[in-house]
């Protein structure tokens, strides 16, 4: 065997062994072969090659460690549980109020407006009238059909105590309408005289009812109850029976107390019971003619028509009007 054979077969025998050999050695990073590598050997006259194929060495592991500075944003959630509804006896229209008054004391005047054909801006008002209060009552108003009162009342026995309502004076006729006028209203002259009306009243803890009063024909004012809430007895609408009528499909009752002629609108139960009518149409000109007609007035002209509550007894409780009107030709 020749130098050159031996050294290949040394080296070959070096790497089998896992030594190294100088020409082959291997720069870092250092492998090590497991399992140890597959020598091949093709002989071929006087030359020899010897192959060996090493594995690629394992992969490196590299071990970063990262701070990180992170800033912590905290989001807050408030869950807000609403307070439990309450049940209002009255339905208030409005937020604020233009004007806010206690007994004995009116808001307006009220501009003239189409809503109430004799208004002059002079002669419409929101009253908070004292017919002998035992307590306290305010006037809340914007308008003649945006308003409410609040009344805190002791019981008197049945008396009526107050009587908030919207004033309307009628003695501005002219001789063929509304105007400058300084004459009462003819109302035997009109073809439609009606009273629009929606409103809320408390069902329990009050005593009243609604009502428009017409004051003249002559010595008389005539109420018009629609709306009756413990005051349903003679004691309250009068002992004197003036007879039944029915007015645009609806049953009435007509009562004398004094000089007070009060019209009630019929329950469900019939002549004796009383209507609880929160909203509708009131046809003054058909009572007042049926009570001309049965000579219970002999008056034609009236002063004054007046829409509201007669209230007996209330214990803080509230009355809203959500709307009103006049109808008049």
């Amino acid at each position: 065997m020749n130098r050159r054979i031996a050294l290949v077969l040394l080296a070959v025998v070096a790497l089998v062994l896992g030594g190294t050999y100088a020409w082959s050695a291997v720069v870092a990073p250092t492998a090590s072969c497991t399992p140890a590598p597959a020598v091949k050997q093709v002989t071929g006259g006087s030359k020899i090659t010897v192959s060996c194929v090493v594995p690629n060495p394992p992969s490196e592991t590299v071990t970063a460690t990262e701070t990180v500075t992170a800033t912590a944003t905290a989001t807050v959630t408030e869950t807000v549980t609403p307070a439990p509804s309450s049940t209002a006896t009255a339905t208030q229209t409005s937020a604020t109020w233009a004007c806010v008054v206690p007994l004995g004391s009116n808001c307006g005047a009220y501009p003239s407006s189409a809503a109430i054909p004799m208004s002059n801006g002079h002669n419409t008002y929101v009253a908070n009238q004292d017919t002998g209060a035992h307590g306290t009552e305010t006037v809340y108003a914007n308008s003649p059909s945006d308003w409410k009162v609040v009344a805190d009342l002791a019981d008197c026995g049945g008396c009526v105590q107050t009587y908030p309502d919207v004033q309307q004076l009628t003695n501005n006729w002219t001789g063929s309408g509304w105007g400058g006028g300084n004459q009462d209203t003819p109302w035997r002259s009109l073809s439609t005289l009606k009273v629009h009306y929606n409103e809320t009243s408390p069902s329990t803890g009050a005593s009243y009812e609604f009502s428009p009063d017409v004051w003249g024909p002559g010595p008389w004012d005539i109420m018009f109850w629609v709306d009756t809430h413990g005051r349903c007895n003679e004691g309250a609408f009068g002992p004197s029976l003036l007879g039944h009528l029915t007015i645009d499909g609806q049953n009435w009752t007509a009562h004398a107390y004094g000089t007070e002629i009060i019209l009630v609108l019929d329950g469900a139960g019939g002549s004796g019971t009383c209507a609880q009518q929160p909203s509708g149409t009131i046809n003054i000109k058909a009572g007042l003619d049926w009570l001309y007609a049965g000579g219970f007035i002999s008056g034609t002209t009236m002063s004054q028509l007046n829409t509201g509550w007669e209230i007996t007894q209330s214990s803080g409780q509230t009355f809203t009007v959500n709307s009103y009107s006049i109808e008049a030709n």
